[in-house]
């Protein structure tokens, strides 16, 4: 129970821990004024000030304190509120007086003493409930309630505000001391690598006139568990990123210096390249988890059950020793699984190696699971609704920074508070803190927009850039092709060259003719549709011409310096063509005596790749009687049995034989 103080005049007031209540006015009896009272008459009258109870809010929290004037110039005493710190000669940082508590407004809930700020343990118990996970607005309610800066309600129960204002200042103001004293300051010889990803909508640039797509998300937590023995590993850092792509895993692993000897990733393609980029001599370590999973899917692909009693023993050692994974091939080599045949072929060198580095490095992490259960916790203190009120992107690093040190045992409230202590002494006497500076401007997007929006528009940089390399290297391939045909012809060779403010190369067609210099495009001319006589046609001629393929038959409609300029096909024969090593007859030679040549025409396996995935005709070969089916190589491929009643005959077969047996 606070202690009752008794003042001049008979006031009696509760009085809290460094919180002035509300002083009363007592009834019955003048007021008296109170020595000491630091507040001057806004209207300028000298004379004294006396605190006169407070004006009526309907939020209690925001109430402020009226002051009762008695001018000495014997005008007509009048009351007045304690308003907002303003700018004044002997107060010139007015609202911004980081010795008037932390920038006081509204979101700071009610007024305190001039002199007020919050101690050094509130500040470390708000912190430490920031890196447990708490949003900022509970954390900033907490430390009010802490403080003592509440009122009761009708009930008697204690009420403050929720805003986050508060939280979010001590955040900046702190975080980034607490980020240097507790982060660790090198990377560790064993780091695990994992990410989260954080689902937030995609933000459309305001500049180009985009709107905010729903069907798309982004963002990213980073996270990096570590150390330098093996059975202790603790998180070693968190960040934060627009996507997961090797640029920001990148950047990711070059805020600290040093190299590991040993990095554990899962599946991602993306976090194995930026590794090998930035780590070149570390051991890179497969995740033995994610390797399994797909071991078993590949089985299930092939009808290979993996838990059955007669194998599951060679799938859940697999990994285990070099005898293991040798009686898992054997298995697969025995069944009649090609899927599974596959990726044990390609996968079957890395085992090995992984094998031989489990004898070199005992007791070494195999798995990323460390960093899973680091992504778990991200995942359930950041629920989607709390995702998506993100805003700063600054802020959020140094809560992750946080979050850091809590998973790894080094926020207790009474270490925070003695860096805030030693932050508080190294202050100068008169200092100003530019809370806007870590704020986001509303006329312009928030940081984790701006953060997704570079993400995105790197995304499709990276993707201008690749389809750009794409084509040049597919005009260059069909240049070579041209001229071997040309010089057979008897023809001039022709040359690539790159236009100035073109990305990608194109033919030099100045002064060439579409008759004369390119034969083999001029013998898909459609005389019947197109108005223009052959023979007149330039070869850098726009002319939107209509074709018909001499090989096919197919007709379409494509400009004339299109076909020169970049050598295009047949829109049929390019995407379906293939060549010796990608075709359907050179991955999938058994095939062949399944294909109905009669019914496919003018398709051939030969000029057709091994992922076509138009339905085509294919025959039973253990039966002719059966019916022609239709279906995708594609599908074909990865069947064991392809003909739909050959499968169901098979399928019905094998109870029988069982109860036979």
């Amino acid at each position: 129970m606070p202690p009752k103080v008794s003042l001049p005049g008979g006031t009696v007031g509760a009085v809290k821990r460094r919180t002035v209540l509300v002083l009363r006015r007592p009834r019955g009896r003048p007021p008296r004024p109170i020595p000491g009272c630091p507040k001057t008459c806004p209207d300028g009258h000298a004379g004294r000030l006396i605190l006169w109870g407070r004006r009526h809010w309907t939020s209690a929290p925001y109430r402020r304190q009226r002051v009762r004037c008695l001018p000495a110039d014997g005008a007509r005493p009048h009351t007045f509120s304690l308003d907002r710190r303003q700018t004044t000669a002997h107060h010139p940082a007015g609202e911004s007086c980081p010795v008037c508590d932390v920038t006081p407004t509204a979101a700071d809930g009610p007024l305190s003493p001039v002199d007020y700020l919050h101690t050094a343990n509130e500040i470390g118990l708000l912190l430490g409930l920031v890196a447990r996970g708490t949003s900022l607005r509970r954390a900033s309610q907490a430390v009010r309630l802490a403080a003592g800066r509440s009122v009761p309600d009708a009930a008697g129960t204690m009420w403050t505000s929720r805003e986050c204002a508060l939280a979010a200042r001590y955040v900046d103001l702190f975080g980034a001391t607490i980020e240097r004293e507790l982060a660790p300051d090198r990377w560790p010889a064993i780091v695990v690598l994992d990410a989260k990803p954080f689902g937030l909508r995609a933000y459309g640039a305001a500049e180009h006139g985009e709107a905010w797509d729903p069907a798309e998300r982004a963002g990213t937590a980073l996270i990096a568990v570590g150390g330098d023995d093996p059975g202790r590993l603790a998180p070693w850092r968190l960040g934060f990123a627009g996507d997961e792509t090797a640029a920001s895993w990148s950047d990711f692993l070059a805020e600290l210096p040093g190299e590991p000897a040993w990095v554990v990733t899962d599946g991602s393609e993306a976090l194995r390249i930026a590794v090998r980029k930035r780590w070149p001599q570390a051991h890179l370590y497969a995740c033995e988890y994610h390797l399994g999973r797909a071991l078993r899917k590949a089985a299930t692909a092939d009808g290979v059950w993996p838990d059955d009693p007669l194998h599951q023993v060679r799938f859940e050692r697999a990994f285990w020793t070099e005898a293991d994974w040798d009686a898992l091939v054997e298995l697969v080599l025995e069944a009649d699984a090609p899927t599974l045949l596959r990726w044990v072929g390609a996968n079957d060198a890395l085992v090995r190696r992984q094998l031989a580095l489990r004898q070199r490095f005992r007791g070494y992490p195999r798995s990323n699971a460390a960093a899973e259960r680091v992504a778990d916790w991200l995942g359930a203190r950041f629920p989607r609704r709390r995702r998506y009120s993100l805003r700063n992107a600054r802020r959020l690093a140094l809560t992750f920074g946080l979050i850091r040190a809590e998973l790894a045992g080094q926020a207790d409230p009474a270490r925070l508070a003695a860096i805030v202590k030693r932050e508080f002494a190294a202050l100068p006497a008169r200092f100003t803190v530019a809370w806007t500076a870590l704020a986001d401007r509303r006329s312009e997007p928030c940081s984790i927009a701006k953060l997704l929006i570079a993400a995105r528009d790197r995304g499709r940089r990276d993707t201008a850039a690749y389809m750009a390399s794409a084509k040049t290297r597919s005009v260059l391939r069909l240049l070579d092709e041209e001229n071997e045909t040309r010089a057979a012809a008897g023809l001039p060779a022709l040359v690539a060259t790159v236009r100035a403010g073109r990305r990608t190369t194109s033919v030099d067609v100045r002064g060439l003719l579409l008759e004369r210099d390119f034969p083999a495009k001029a013998r898909d001319w459609d005389h019947e549709r197109n108005g223009v006589e052959l023979a007149t046609v330039t070869a850098g001629s726009g002319y939107l011409a209509a074709w018909r393929c001499h090989r096919c038959g197919h007709r379409w409609r494509a400009e004339v310096n299109q076909r020169t300029k970049r050598l295009t096909r047949c829109q049929r024969c390019h995407t379906e063509r293939a060549d010796r090593r990608n075709s359907l007859a050179a991955v999938h030679p058994a095939l062949m005596a399944e294909w109905n040549v009669e019914a496919n025409r003018p398709l051939r396996p030969e000029r057709i790749k091994a992922t076509y995935d138009k339905a085509v005709v294919w025959r039973c070969p253990d039966d002719p009687a059966h019916p022609p089916y239709r279906m995708s190589p594609a599908t074909r491929a990865r069947r064991t049995i392809g003909c739909p009643l050959h499968r169901a005959m098979t399928r019905t077969a094998a109870p029988r034989a069982r109860r036979a047996a």
